[in-house]
């Protein structure tokens, strides 16, 4: 009997603990569920939170970086204006500020030094100016019938560049001082579209490396086709033609055949004295956003 009862203890013993162990384990399942649920709930909020935390900095960056381009855009239509408005004044009493123009066209800090390179077949002022002004293979022609290879420019586009020497007082002052921008640049009406443009660039030289083919095509039909024919359009609208802020045009972002780049430019078309006949000049600027 007494072999009987220890046995009956023993398993007694045996089964209690089998059952301390089941519910052990069972306890520690169940905490480690527990903690499992806990930690993936913490990691869903804390997933949650950076997707909160990184959108509201990506909105507030983009709406930051749009109230800056903005502003920046504000300022340069403003000085754009400034510069039209002058260019405009030369263009409506041209024959009134000739002696004036002639003389800045003459005197040395404005003269334009124009160089003639055979190989680009363009010509263009030199380094260490601090505008430059380029005038395209299309604008030349041959110095005599009888010297086909001796080229020069044509008279009447020499004198339209003369017509606006007094610019290079002009054009740097507004690019050193004003809204941060790329460049600030004239281009000539239809038939004589030279650039002058601040700060001195080696214009031609980059265009011949960017746009192959520029040199021996109209400016505006080669860069920015159809931009001049809406300008004509606006001929027949009485109140945009009032109102030259609101001819401001500008592009979409492309390569600069000045060399800097990814930009995008302004334009603000400038009229005969009339206002009866299409635009051809433009007055424009590059801001940049940087």
């Amino acid at each position: 009997m007494a072999t009987t009862g220890s046995r009956f203890r023993t398993k007694f013993v045996l089964v209690a603990g089998v059952g301390l162990v089941i519910g052990l384990t069972l306890a520690a399942l169940a905490s480690l569920q527990g903690i499992r649920v806990l930690g993936g709930d913490a990691s869903e909020e804390i997933r949650k939170g950076l997707e909160r935390a990184s959108r509201e900095y990506l909105t507030n960056h983009i709406e930051d970086t749009a109230q800056r381009v903005e502003f920046l855009r504000g300022r340069a239509r403003a000085e754009l204006g400034v510069l039209a408005a002058v260019t405009q004044t030369l263009i409506d009493e041209q024959a009134d500020l000739a002696p004036l123009t002639a003389a800045a066209a003459a005197a040395g800090p404005l003269r334009d030094a124009l160089v003639y390179d055979p190989r680009g077949d363009w010509s263009q002022t030199e380094a260490g100016e601090a505008s430059a002004v380029a005038v395209w293979g299309y604008l030349h022609a041959p110095v005599a019938p009888d010297q086909p290879g001796l080229r020069d420019i044509k008279p009447e586009v020499r004198a339209a560049v003369e017509q606006t020497a007094l610019l290079d007082l002009l054009l740097p002052a507004l690019l050193q001082y004003g809204a941060e921008k790329q460049a600030m640049y004239f281009i000539g009406p239809e038939g004589a579209e030279y650039l002058r443009i601040a700060p001195y660039a080696d214009a031609a030289g980059h265009a011949d490396r960017l746009y192959p083919g520029h040199n021996k095509s109209p400016f505006w039909g080669f860069y920015f086709p159809g931009i001049v024919d809406g300008w004509r359009r606006w001929l027949g609208d009485p109140a945009r033609m009032r109102d030259p802020a609101a001819q401001v045009t500008g592009t979409a972002p492309y390569t600069d055949a000045g060399g800097s780049g990814a930009i995008m430019t302004m334009f603000q078309p400038l009229w005969d004295a009339s206002r009866a006949r299409s635009p051809g000049p433009s007055a424009s600027t590059s801001p940049s956003a940087n």
